[in-house]
């Protein structure tokens, strides 16, 4: 037995879920292919999420972050490592997928801050620190509707070419 399986490895439930999900291999129509894509990459984040959040961590300790420019770079850096991903940052407060960002406040070092995402909750602010606290980190795919909102407004803009 290896380590992680005698200390009760918790991300031991998320692979299995991965693997079975991956062990699939007969769907009903394409409405069925989509639901398992979502379910298969939502616990490919989730497993993500839980594994980097350690790592993410450690490498933010190492990034310079006295100056509120540093702050600036280091904001930009996370939010964009963790998009790519499909993951965000969660609020500690709310549990609520947040950016996190840097902002002058009332000292020239400049803060932390955690800003919530999202139509429900505008642009609130939650925390703020000087110090950088410890990310958790969170699921947050890209919401196909407003990719699909988006090419449906374009798609209506311009006539379609003719030949």
């Amino acid at each position: 037995m290896t380590a992680d399986h005698e200390q009760g490895n918790p991300d031991q439930h998320a692979v299995a879920r991965v693997m079975k999900l991956l062990g699939r291999s007969r769907f009903r129509d394409y409405d069925d292919v989509a639901k398992w894509r979502s379910d298969l990459l939502a616990n490919v984040r989730s497993l993500l999420a839980q594994r980097m959040a350690p790592a993410l961590n450690e490498r933010l300790a190492e990034l310079p972050q006295s100056t509120l420019t540093e702050k600036q770079a280091l904001c930009r850096w996370v939010n964009e490592e963790l998009y790519a991903s499909g993951l965000t940052i969660r609020c500690p407060k709310t549990g609520l997928p947040a950016l996190l960002h840097a902002d002058r406040g009332d000292d020239a070092r400049g803060r932390f801050q955690i800003e919530l995402m999202g139509k429900e909750s505008g642009k609130k602010k939650t925390t703020s620190s000087i110090n950088l606290f410890p990310i958790e980190i969170m699921d947050h795919p890209i919401r196909p509707e407003s990719v699909r909102g988006y090419w449906s407004r374009k798609a209506q803009e311009k006539p379609p070419v003719e030949r």
